[in-house]
């Protein structure tokens, strides 16, 4: 079965608050979650806004520093590190995702408020290397997420 490549067009909402919508349906669902980072910094500031987010809600997530990460349903990398055997793959902004795993769902979320959805470059290259078939996820006018 090929990889989902999924493409969250965000016209209305946020990047960010379509990540914790994204992180919550997971946990709920509980399908193992990995977000990859472009970098360290990166990764440390999403840690930093999932514990401060919200102060009536918690999504269980960690990084490498936090230990037992094999553990972690939601799991925040700038590596090209699983060890929570995730199914899900959020990529957050440029980072680099492994190919070599076979994930369920590639999730791509698109600033998409000032011009159309479009991919970078490495996403498009990524959605190549894993062979995906793109659904494209656009907001409506209230906010509802519709399939294309």
């Amino acid at each position: 079965m090929p990889t989902e490549f999924w493409i969250y067009a965000c016209t209305l909402t946020p990047r960010k608050q379509v990540l914790v919508s994204l992180l919550e349906k997971a946990v709920e669902r509980e399908m193992p979650t990995v977000v990859f980072c472009q970098n360290e910094q990166e990764a440390e500031a999403l840690n930093e806004y999932l514990w401060s987010f919200d102060a009536e809600k918690f999504i269980p997530h960690g990084t490498l520093a936090d230990g037992e990460a094999e553990h972690q349903p939601i799991f925040l990398t700038h590596e090209a590190l699983v060890p929570n055997a995730a199914e899900l793959a959020l990529v957050w902004g440029e980072a680099r995702v492994p190919t070599n795993i076979p994930f369920k769902r590639v999730v791509v979320m698109v600033d998409a408020r000032f011009e159309p959805a479009k991919l970078t470059p490495a996403q498009e290259a990524l959605k190549n290397a894993l062979g995906a078939v793109e659904t494209l996820w656009v907001q409506t006018d209230t906010g509802k997420w519709v399939k294309q």
